[in-house]
């Protein structure tokens, strides 16, 4: 009898501290930026990431030989997953819908970087900043400032070629939430330059439902005077 007695009350300790690390885990989680019901109207609606928008880059050029589309062929003619839009140097980045700010700063190939977690399951990505404005953890709604086009990490190619500057934009689409933190799948894809499709595989057991590159030149049209 005292055996069973000491175990009810070992059982209601280990799950006291369960549910002390639960509620500790939940409070290091970053909170949402957003309410479902203000996101909502929000779905696949992307104000132009660049001031006064920027024409996409053509091909070819001395540093790719294929232009600036999701589609144009990559390394190993692997599809680029993004688009560039062509703006001088210096012009204003903001955020092309409200959302968290997962990564800033720099992030290898390429350069100065955000990722913004939209709270929805969707991610935009801003690549090969001159600086970034925005925080790490911090809300940000569309229109927000996050830094300057410019020509870091592989983006210095274009700079030594004398060629335009350019936003890289990327939209990724997936079926889980947190996953652009540093140590995270898409922050290492990108980080990497690697196809990001590939993250699928690895992380999402290849079901393609999970993650999607959505086509930001789709997503942009509906934004005035963006794409020139």
């Amino acid at each position: 009898m005292m055996l069973r007695i000491l175990s009810a009350a070992s059982s209601i300790a280990i799950i006291s501290v369960m549910a002390c690390l639960c509620a500790g885990d939940a409070i290091a989680q970053p909170a949402p930026c957003n309410t479902s019901a203000e996101l909502a109207p929000l779905r696949n609606k992307y104000i132009c990431p660049v001031v006064g928008g920027g024409a996409v880059r053509k091909d070819p050029d001395a540093c790719a030989s294929t232009g600036g589309r999701l589609k144009s062929a990559r390394k190993n003619g692997k599809p680029h997953n993004a688009l560039d839009i062509n703006a001088t140097e210096g012009t204003a980045v903001v955020a092309s819908k409200p959302g968290r700010v997962d990564i800033a700063g720099d992030w290898g190939a390429m350069g100065k970087t955000v990722i913004i977690d939209h709270g929805d399951g969707d991610y935009s990505i801003y690549g090969h900043l001159k600086s970034v404005s925005a925080s790490k953890g911090s809300c940000v709604k569309a229109g927000d400032s996050l830094g300057a086009v410019g020509y870091t990490g592989n983006g210095q190619c274009l700079k030594d070629h004398n060629l335009t500057a350019h936003l890289h934009f990327a939209i990724l689409r997936t079926a889980k939430l947190d996953l652009a933190k540093e140590s995270g799948p898409i922050a290492a894809a990108i980080k990497n330059a690697e196809d990001w499709m590939e993250i699928s595989q690895e992380y999402f057991g290849g079901d393609m439902l999970d993650l999607g590159v959505k086509d930001p030149e789709v997503m942009l049209q509906n934004a005035a005077g963006c794409l020139k």
